[in-house]
């Protein structure tokens, strides 16, 4: 458990320490802006992607999440324009549809934002923005640990940004929430 948290602690320092604060505004002003946020990945990148989408959208914010189901994800793109925003997940093994669909979504001048782990990564090459965030792991996988801090940054500084949307939307939300009996208000 040490270990383990330690590695984690260390990728949340490294992050902060490396991770353009230039980017980072970039990022919350052009999510806070877009007319809809679409979200995407494959494997642990979809969780990821999964959770933006979330707390985007709890924080008042027009957020999906591509799906890997009936549709390609370059059919799922079609129905963005320009006001629209693509936030991509993309970490080793970097999945070639990820990177196929910026590049797709770039030509169609399509804001494509990646949150990936190097700054060479394949799909930083089709960006209008990069988010670098350490994730190395004791197993062969990617630790989530910096990269959940950050989602949680991104939609905090969101929220804080349009305060009015992010509180009608929580109110709303509760309010549906408490009306459909699922859920017990805790005020």
């Amino acid at each position: 458990l040490t270990e383990v948290a330690n590695l984690d602690i260390k990728n949340i320092n490294d992050t902060l320490n490396l991770i353009e604060r230039k980017s980072v505004s970039c990022v919350i002003n052009r999510t806070s802006s877009a007319e809809r946020v679409l979200t995407g990945g494959l494997g642990i990148s979809y969780l990821l992607a999964e959770i933006l989408a979330y707390q985007l959208t709890q924080v008042g914010i027009n957020s999906s999440v591509l799906m890997h189901a009936h549709t390609l994800f370059h059919e799922q793109v079609l129905f963005l324009n320009s006001k629209d925003l693509l936030v991509l997940f993309s970490f080793p093994p970097y999945s070639k549809e990820t990177i196929d669909v910026a590049k797709f979504a770039e030509e169609r001048k399509i804001d494509v934002i990646a949150i990936t782990n190097k700054p060479a990564s394949p799909i930083t090459f089709y960006t209008k923005a990069n988010l670098i965030v350490e994730s190395r792991n004791m197993l062969f996988t990617n630790s989530f640990a910096a990269i959940s801090v950050l989602l949680n940054a991104i939609a905090t500084s969101c929220a804080v940004k349009d305060k009015a949307r992010a509180k009608k939307i929580l109110k709303e939300s509760e309010e549906i929430a408490i009306n459909q009996n699922l859920i017990i208000s805790g005020s």
